[in-house]
């Protein structure tokens, strides 16, 4: 969104800015006991905000690269990757190097957005 606001802020219905990243921060550090009905794992951690992805969803392997490359080089401890999608092997040199350096990379596995009970079978 071209600015340095981490903490978009939901107005009751659909909003494109309180997202998936939204939702996962949160997950992990959202501070409790202050009204808002939750609370993340770690209160005192810090998110490093780097949005990857447009409202629209649709976004680029390149963008994805530059993201981890910044993360890693501007102090990040741990980088999650929960972009669902394939995976491009343009990705492994960037999470390589963030291993190397001693950081947590840590990737979705079968991000779709689906419940389990939507496939035929189980």
């Amino acid at each position: 969104n071209d600015d340095s606001d981490p903490t978009p802020q939901p107005t009751g219905g659909v909003d494109e800015n309180v997202s998936h990243g939204t939702l996962v921060a949160g997950t992990a550090a959202a501070v409790g006991n202050n009204a808002w009905g939750t609370a993340g794992m770690d209160w005192q951690a810090q998110i490093m905000v780097l949005q990857v992805f447009p409202a629209s969803g649709s976004g680029s392997v390149s963008g994805v690269v530059e993201a981890i490359d910044y993360a890693t080089a501007n102090g990040a401890d741990i980088i999650n990757l929960s972009i669902g999608g394939g995976y491009s092997a343009a990705f492994s040199p960037p999470i390589n190097t963030a291993y190397e350096t001693g950081k947590l990379v840590i990737c979705a596995a079968g991000n779709d957005g689906i419940e389990l009970t939507n496939i035929p079978g189980v």
